[in-house]
């Protein structure tokens, strides 16, 4: 293991802030219902991208105020960032390559006014078997994962592995975890989410880490 101890607390997540699209929106709905993640900051936009985070196309709202998410992340307090995109990306023109261009940019750019911050950046879940196509598959998906895991290991992010959680036999994104044969997940599904955010097992942790350890 990772770490000597088996759970994230709750309370560890207080000063994290969340990034996300839509898929995102359903966690911060589950979280604000059950408190799983405790005080965690959830700012999600529909259709959001870490292609549209690069070219400032979308912006993020904040206390009835919109924002890059350069400038939103010190107004926040938050010490730990975590961001799940790339299902709004995979398909564009430039693919993966554009993505990972996007991620690098977008990453210096908060790091730049948020220096301190910890970044954790999650694994793009897996879609629905039937909305797979050419351009947009979970082969894709795959490789798009491993790329994130690789940026992470060499820009001191953590990559979070979570999406081997709601595969189905297919490599796909199971069934009982789909909400609309598609790409968006169920509240079972951010039951679980929830609970392996708080697994040390799935952090990929480089010497730079910061202190994971219980609070209570």
């Amino acid at each position: 293991t990772l770490f000597p101890y088996t759970t994230l607390f709750r309370s560890w997540f207080d000063d994290a802030l969340f990034f996300g699209d839509s898929i995102s929106v359903t966690l911060k709905k589950h979280c604000a219902k059950t408190g799983d993640l405790s005080d965690a900051l959830f700012l999600c936009e529909f259709s959001y991208s870490v292609r549209n985070a690069y070219t400032g196309n979308l912006k993020i709202w904040y206390q009835s105020k919109q924002y890059a998410p350069e400038d939103v992340v010190p107004l926040t307090g938050a010490n730990k960032l975590f961001v799940m995109l790339g299902v709004n990306d995979i398909a564009l023109d430039g693919g993966i390559d554009k993505a990972m261009m996007c991620w690098d940019v977008f990453v210096s750019r908060i790091r730049e006014k948020s220096p301190d911050i910890v970044f954790f950046i999650e694994s793009s879940l897996p879609i629905y078997h039937d909305a797979e196509y050419d351009a947009w598959n979970n082969k894709l998906f795959d490789e798009y994962n491993e790329r994130l895991r690789q940026f992470c290991e060499e820009n001191d992010c953590v990559f979070v592995d979570i999406a081997h959680y709601f595969k189905d036999d297919r490599n796909s994104l199971a069934p009982e975890f789909c909400s609309d044969y598609f790409c968006h997940v169920t509240y079972e599904a951010t039951a679980v989410w929830a609970e392996q955010l708080k697994n040390p097992e799935n952090y990929s942790v480089n010497p730079r880490s910061i202190d994971y350890g219980p609070k209570s």
